[in-house]
């Protein structure tokens, strides 16, 4: 259970922050769409298994329709059939070599037929989007075995009807995470830091009351 928590705090604190970061690094034409994913991060969550998150956003003033969907291209070190979840049991789930791509995608999606896509597709009722984004949650898809931690750029689509294009391709960079752990070994700072605090922390805790 511990575990877990600092599993669903460490995501959560990397998806804060970097959202703002993976939006610049995806640059204007991300945002030009009705769908569009605001952070991508990879996650070990095996040995040697990692997992990556994407956070998902239906643009203000915009509505996805039943079958609706958006396209991960050319996702590293995915197999078919690959482990996802979903937010909501609505949304399907399919992994395939080339596509789904909806008609009307400009500039074409160059789509490597030797690296899998993933699509996630909207099976329940329609969902509005009021005068503000609406995230519709987290999508994961879990890696085959690996030996480093995926960080690609990845090209996306999405489509509000399930047919035509909703946005020009867009882009996001996926950043690795380390888990906390991770994190104090590679900052001894922080891990003096922690030390200096524990031995102050003894000492008051030993002192006799006045």
């Amino acid at each position: 259970m511990a575990i877990a928590m600092r599993r669903r705090i460490n995501r959560a604190w990397g998806m804060a922050a970097l959202a703002v970061l993976a939006a610049m690094i995806a640059g204007g034409e991300a945002r030009a769409g009705a769908i569009v994913i605001v952070s991508g991060t990879t996650e070990q969550t095996g040995d040697p298994i990692y997992t990556y998150f994407f956070d998902v956003q239906l643009l203000a003033n915009n509505t996805l329709q039943t079958n609706g969907f958006f396209t991960v291209y050319d996702i590293p070190g995915i197999v078919i059939p690959a482990p996802t979840t979903q937010p909501s049991i609505f949304w399907g789930a399919s992994q395939q070599n080339t596509g789904i791509t909806p008609l009307g995608v400009s500039p074409p999606i160059v789509d490597n037929p030797n690296i899998p896509n993933a699509t996630w597709e909207w099976h329940g009722n329609p969902i509005v989007a009021g005068g503000s984004n609406l995230d519709l949650g987290i999508f994961t898809i879990q890696t085959t075995e690996l030996t480093a931690p995926p960080t690609p750029t990845l090209v996306y689509v999405g489509s509000l009807d399930g047919v035509n294009a909703s946005n020009p391709p867009g882009t996001i960079t996926v950043m690795f995470v380390p888990e906390p752990t991770s994190i104090l070994l590679l900052s001894p700072g922080a891990v003096f830091a922690l030390a200096v605090y524990a031995r102050g922390r003894r000492r008051r805790t030993a002192a006799p009351a006045a």
